[in-house]
């Protein structure tokens, strides 16, 4: 099981941070295909991340409004993309990779 995709250690402030801070980093999603607001390519990334690291398993993710819910499910429809990992190393080539929480 996957949790706190989104919040532990404040991984999606940190990664919005991080990419406010390096702009150039922003065209690595887009080639990825991420787009919208660094706020929602931080989501989107994060989530991919989670779902492509446990695909076995249960990924927890605590949603507010059912536009995020929407969002969300919409990804976890989608095959599951191992790129997202490797694209957070990278973004994070310094070791400053924000967590997520496993557990049973």
């Amino acid at each position: 099981m996957t949790h706190s995709v989104l919040g532990i250690g404040g991984a999606k402030d940190k990664l919005i941070a991080r990419l406010r801070a390096a702009p150039h980093l922003n065209s690595l999603l887009a080639e990825q295909g991420y787009v919208g607001s660094i706020e929602a390519m931080a989501t989107q990334l994060l989530m991919q991340r989670a779902l492509a690291s446990n695909s076995d398993g249960v990924v927890l993710a605590s949603m507010f409004s059912a536009g995020h819910l929407s969002a969300n499910a919409a990804l976890a429809s989608q095959p599951v993309d191992a790129r997202s990992i490797a694209l957070l190393d990278r973004l994070y080539a310094d070791g400053d990779l924000p967590q997520m929480g496993q557990g049973a």
